[in-house]
């Protein structure tokens, strides 16, 4: 090996011991900043679970003035660990926004150009047709949100927690009809489809939960101390009265004659107004649509102020009405209403 050739090994050498080094116990002297991510399913596991939910993360960095000053693809995993990344960023007040398994479906409505892109710039949408000329929708990614201000001081590494929160919707409906002779025959044609689903969603977060209540987000009161490991949720900004999209899927009849489909979507906002209508053979069953937005009224659930939009819908069919309820996490079916 000649001496130019030992020399740059050298270096990279040096270079990786001291960002791995950086990163044992945040006591060493190192520049810039080192971003963390993670996810803990809403405080219901003190561990960071983000790599069971999350593939990739696009990660952009603004500064002060919210201009872009960084734009990175972020893998599962790096040689500091899962979801990690390593800035070298100069003294000064930075803004973290992060995305998380963007694969193709969503997009950034205009390409990111550091030192152009400001933060209100930066807006996703979704646009993928359910088939070539059609104006239903595929499902959606089930994209996961991050946002964070954070300060690099002038000598050591900026350690900065970023928390993922869910910026999709999960809504799985199941259909029983009480009486086997009003069930439709299982060779029928089943569909689902959501009316009214935001398809756009800005960066800036528009609540946040700092372990407590969900409030009005205030750029104001976020100047949290460097090495703060509060746990931060932030909820994304969509836009729920425009660019609005009809997401459409098929429904599966089993052999006992349940009735089941799943859409994922862009979360609904506080401003939200879906609408769920299921189809057999074309028809929309009992002839008529469910307003969601009343529904959850009736449930008591505020989507808008939820970090975490998955909701399970039984649908039970009696005589041709509609009785709704919502099945929680641990409690089982709600009392439902008749629609």
């Amino acid at each position: 090996m000649n001496s130019l050739s030992f020399v740059r090994v050298l270096r990279i050498a040096t270079t990786l011991f001291v960002l791995i080094s950086c990163g044992v116990d945040g006591g060493e002297v190192c520049p810039g900043v080192r971003l963390e991510y993670r996810y803990n399913r809403e405080n219901t596991s003190g561990k960071n679970l983000l790599t069971q939910y999350v593939r990739a993360i696009d990660e952009y960095v603004f500064d002060s003035d919210s201009i872009l000053v960084s734009a990175n693809s972020l893998p599962g995993t790096s040689y500091a660990g899962p979801f990690v990344s390593e800035l070298d960023l100069p003294p000064g007040r930075y803004i973290a926004v992060a995305w998380g398994n963007r694969n193709g479906r969503s997009f950034p409505e205009q390409t990111p150009v550091p030192g152009v892109t400001t933060l209100r710039d930066l807006e996703l949408l979704f646009d993928t047709p359910y088939e070539s000329g059609s104006d239903l929708r595929k499902d959606s990614e089930r994209l996961y949100y991050g946002y964070r201000t954070f300060s690099v001081i002038a000598q050591g590494v900026s350690r900065i927690t970023v928390d993922m929160t869910h910026a999709h919707c999960e809504l799985h409906v199941t259909v029983i009809w009480e009486d086997a002779d009003e069930r439709p025959a299982r060779s029928s044609t089943f569909g689902m489809t959501v009316w009214q689903v935001p398809s756009s969603c800005g960066s800036i977060p528009v609540y946040t939960d700092r372990n407590g209540p969900v409030q009005p987000y205030v750029p104001a009161i976020e100047d949290y101390p460097v090495c703060d490991n509060r746990i931060l949720h932030h909820i994304p900004d969509v836009h729920s009265v425009e660019r609005l999209v009809t997401h459409y899927t098929s429904m599966y009849m089993d052999v006992a004659g349940l009735l089941e489909g799943q859409i994922t979507s862009y979360r609904f906002g506080s401003d939200s107004h879906p609408l769920l209508g299921i189809y057999v053979d074309g028809h929309l069953l009992a002839g008529k649509t469910i307003d969601l937005n009343v529904f959850f009224n009736a449930m008591q659930t505020e989507p808008g102020l939820s970090l975490r939009q998955e909701y399970n819908i039984l649908l039970l069919i009696n005589d041709g009405k509609i009785t709704a309820s919502l099945m929680l996490d641990s409690s089982g079916w709600e009392d439902g209403g008749q629609l």
